[in-house]
């Protein structure tokens, strides 16, 4: 083979090699994507808890043995003190409320050794 046919003829090797480089770009793309899913999972977990203890800090003010009520919990979420992490926005304010319920059950109980 001389000059244009040289050009046109691709050697099996270096074919492999640039379907190894792109399969190699793909995963590397894939890998990223992946980081960035755990990262944002990451994120919102950790906002979740950082709300979950500000929830327990409004909730241990409040009287002993009194369950907390529905508009108390909205006036507090309302009132933006603590802003509600995204995961959250979704929810409607019965599940909310369902949440802070159990949170306060559990400051609530008695200590257990």
């Amino acid at each position: 083979m001389r000059g244009a046919e040289m050009s046109e003829y691709s050697h099996p090797l270096e074919t492999h090699h640039e379907e190894k480089e792109t399969t190699n770009k793909q995963s590397i793309q894939e890998q990223t994507l992946e980081q960035r899913n755990t990262d944002q999972k990451h994120i919102s977990s950790y906002q979740i808890q950082e709300w979950e203890t500000k929830a327990r800090a409004w909730l241990s003010m409040l009287p002993k043995r009194r369950n907390v009520m529905m508009s108390e919990m909205e006036a507090w979420i309302d009132s933006n003190q603590v802003p509600l992490p995204e995961e959250l926005k979704s929810w409607s304010r019965s599940q909310l409320y369902q949440r802070i319920v159990s949170i306060h059950k559990l400051i609530r109980r008695p200590y257990q050794a």
